[in-house]
């Protein structure tokens, strides 16, 4: 206690030797002027998720720090071939905030990028004034997942949710979905994300899982991921997952393997993912 104390005294001194030779400088705000024009875009999620059923549209939000006059705000779009929304946005005289809607009507299972931009001529400088927005319609199949994790198997839908990336929704836990990405040659890999509350000795602590058929997970989140090939005549991939508490440790099955095995099942033959086997027989000619 006595080096604490002797210590936090010599930072009081020099605080105060420090705060006695600050000079005073003489601050000028900016002008209005300077300030640019009056219009802002407020905060909104940069990434929407749709559901096949779901309607193709979303809202944004435009707002004035002066509201005192009418007055007309135009809007840039990065990508009007996709998306529909106004050019400009009129303002009554004291109305401080608009809402926008964005329509558009993409194919399921595509990503798409939009960027919203006040014009200079109407922008405040000092707020935000651009938004980039990732828009993701799902394609729905149906799917089977038998968990020896959780020693338990169940029907589930499989969303593709972009370009060879796919997402199960509440698998280990509710609101928890598991991502996963398939390659052309049915390369499976499982990103480091995160799967559930652990129950360690009565402490809840996030577990995380990612692929590790290689063998080259760790307990932090390395490793490349690779988690099984998909067999489209099958259409199964057996995952083989780790899952671990950062800097604590990773959870083992009773076979002694270092990963659990998860087995998932496109169970439609007329709808399931395809693979190129145009490699195939280059493959066998190299043998």
């Amino acid at each position: 206690m006595k080096r604490i104390f002797y210590f936090n005294c010599i930072l009081a001194v020099y605080a105060l030797t420090a705060v006695s030779c600050v000079k005073e400088y003489e601050y000028k705000p900016a002008s209005v002027t300077e300030q640019g024009g009056s219009a802002f875009l407020e905060n909104a999620d940069p990434t929407l998720l749709l559901m096949p059923e779901d309607v193709q549209q979303f809202t944004f939000t435009v707002a004035r720090r002066d509201s005192s006059k009418a007055e007309t705000i135009t809007l840039k779009c990065s990508d009007a071939d996709t998306f529909i929304l106004p050019n400009t946005i009129s303002f009554a005289e004291n109305e401080g905030r608009k809402d926008v809607a964005v329509t558009f009507d993409v194919p399921t299972g595509t990503s798409h990028k939009l960027v919203v931009t006040i014009d200079d001529k109407d922008a405040f400088l000092y707020a935000q004034t651009e938004l980039a927005f990732t828009i993701i319609r799902c394609e729905e199949y149906h799917g089977y997942f038998e968990s020896e994790f959780l020693e338990d198997e169940w029907e589930t839908p499989i969303y593709k949710v972009g370009e060879n990336r796919y997402m199960l929704p509440d698998v280990y836990e509710v609101d928890a979905p598991l991502y996963f990405s398939m390659d052309e040659k049915g390369n499976v890999t499982v990103e480091d994300q995160y799967a559930l509350m652990y129950d360690n000795e009565d402490e809840l602590l996030p577990m995380w899982c990612i692929g590790n058929a290689l063998d080259d997970a760790d307990i932090w989140g390395g490793g490349s991921g690779f988690a099984g090939i998909y067999d489209d005549e099958t259409g199964a991939v057996t995952l083989s997952i780790l899952f671990y508490v950062y800097d604590l440790g990773g959870l083992t099955p009773e076979s002694g393997e270092s990963a659990f095995k998860e087995v998932l099942t496109f169970v439609d033959d007329d709808k399931r993912p395809t693979i190129d086997h145009s490699m195939d027989n280059d493959s066998d000619d190299n043998e």
